[in-house]
């Protein structure tokens, strides 16, 4: 009866919804397949049966069928998501001891994450502890209700803030070690915080689920042993729970923005989509501290028509707008590139000409010459021509330069 229950009260729409872009077809709701790859939806969702079905590779299912198989999750763990959402309790079900081993030590880790991200919520809450955070977080202009949107939150300067937090919560160190939120101590035994004086952003999935954090630095740290400078971001390693390429941060948020909008706006950092997100441009994302992945171009295809590539005006925001439109090329997504207003078909304009980067142009009173930048995008494989081919024209070495990038594109292309 509860299995009836859940069926009967959860939105089968709204769940399938956060994941595919659906439109409205008669008495049901069509939209792009999430278990393969096509061009024209044949995934249908029928709300009075509370059933979906795709006419290209025949998947279909029920509410819990559609989570167990995107998520990768028992039907127990679908059950208690989805009752979770709606308002409806699951008792206790007892399982065989594998899954039971399987499914505990994935809840645990969504648990610790959940636990770690009070902690650091809470610390930067604090008038005293969390005082540098803050003042981080004003300097960068970002206001508490996009801090409590992007749940972000403070890791002290001290070494064992998070281990003895968890230690009071009672959970297990060796999966928070496997998370990357503390590290082993070698000689004197334990373990300690690898978050220390950062602000950290939870990476949060669609479902709600906090996966995976990603850590800037806000203070002066000393040098690493060799001398080396501390990385500007501490992002958590792979794990059971998180695999980096199929993960974009601000997703979660995103949601409503890119429904309304029908595209997606790609960035580069997570300061860009937080203070974006911010200025009221809802449907911004990014890539979590790697190179745009075939995985998060097909996430994004699933709820966006297009995707507009918004990044830094510098030379690695230029070598990664032409790696991201290869990479949209591949996955058969309309790709559109952000220049700066006036210039987009001048072909002497990169993405965001200048050297700028969006967090900036925002900060510096620009948020309407941006949304000029992202309405008045240019077609991806036309900026390509004005900047690859259009540069190349009198000097040989460019020509020859411009083939090789001409054929490694034209090579991604199916049709």
């Amino acid at each position: 009866e509860i299995i009836s229950e859940i069926r009967s009260r959860a939105d089968i729409v709204a769940v399938i919804g956060q994941h595919v872009q659906l439109r409205k077809a008669g008495r049901s709701w069509k939209g792009l397949c999430p278990f393969h790859n096509e061009k024209t939806p044949s995934f249908n969702v029928i709300p009075d049966k509370a059933f979906f079905h795709c006419f290209g590779c025949q998947k279909h299912g029920d509410v819990f069928t559609f989570v167990m198989e995107l998520e990768g999750k028992s039907f127990i763990e679908a059950a208690e998501q989805l009752g979770q959402r709606f308002g409806i309790e699951i008792p206790r079900i007892e399982e065989n001891p594998e899954l039971r081993r399987q499914r505990g030590e994935r809840t645990a880790m969504l648990d610790i994450n959940k636990l770690a991200t009070q902690f650091f919520r809470e610390v930067l809450a604090d008038p005293k502890r969390g005082e540098a955070g803050r003042a981080y977080l004003e300097k960068r202009g970002v206001g508490a209700e996009t801090t409590d949107k992007f749940q972000l939150g403070y890791a002290p300067p001290d070494w064992h803030g998070l281990v003895d937090f968890l230690k009071t919560k009672r959970a297990d160190l060796e999966l928070a070690a496997k998370l990357g939120l503390v590290a082993k101590q070698p000689k004197a035994g334990g373990y300690y915080d690898r978050f220390r004086d950062r602000l950290v952003c939870p990476v949060v999935v669609p479902g709600g689920e906090i996966v995976a954090f990603s850590a800037r630095v806000i203070g002066k740290p000393p040098p690493a042993a060799d001398g080396s400078e501390p990385p500007k971001y501490i992002n958590s390693p792979e794990s059971p729970i998180y695999k980096k390429g199929k993960h974009l941060f601000g997703l979660f948020q995103a949601r409503e923005g890119l429904q309304q909008t029908g595209r997606a706006v790609l960035v580069e950092g997570n300061f860009d989509v937080i203070t974006l997100h911010q200025a009221g441009f809802g449907q911004v994302v990014a890539p979590l501290g790697t190179a745009l992945t075939l995985d998060q171009v097909q996430t994004l295809k699933r709820l966006a028509g297009a995707i507009v590539l918004l990044y830094d005006g510098d030379k690695a925001g230029y070598k990664a707008t032409m790696h991201a439109l290869q990479t949209c090329v591949e996955a058969d997504v309309e790709a559109l590139v952000a220049s700066r207003p006036g210039h987009a078909r001048s072909g002497g304009a990169g993405p965001l000409a200048g050297g700028v980067d969006p967090d900036s142009l925002v900060a510096g009173g620009g948020a309407e010459q941006l949304r000029e930048a992202i309405k008045n995008a240019q077609g991806g494989i036309e900026f390509f021509c004005f900047e690859v081919w259009g540069k190349a024209r009198t000097n040989a070495d460019a020509k020859t330069r411009a083939l090789e990038e001409v054929a490694r594109l034209v090579s991604k292309i199916e049709n």
